[in-house]
């Protein structure tokens, strides 16, 4: 499911995404006239985006691979359920 903005009705990521890009762009168009608008080296901001990206994939893996709620415990249930009678149709 995705989750939409009414003004375009479109998705928030690419709403998002297209900020990231435009900013980007700005950024880069500002540097080329010297003026300088992220007052981050590239090495600070590499640094930045290595710890997010690996919080994100961290925190992701952690939260999909555990069955918090009562539905998800439920469902690992049926799952084991569902993997027993196959391996006993297999023989």
């Amino acid at each position: 499911m995705s989750k939409k903005n009414g003004l375009f009705n479109v998705e928030k990521a690419v709403i998002l995404r297209t900020a990231v890009l435009l900013l980007a762009l700005v950024n880069t168009v500002l540097q080329l006239f010297g003026l300088e608008v992220l007052p981050f080296t590239s090495e600070e901001i590499e640094s930045a985006l290595s710890v997010v990206l690996i919080a994100v994939a961290s925190l992701s893996t952690w939260y999909k691979n555990n069955s918090f709620t009562e539905a998800g415990r439920k469902a690992d249930e049926v799952l084991r359920e569902e993997k027993a009678k196959r391996k006993g149709d297999d023989k």
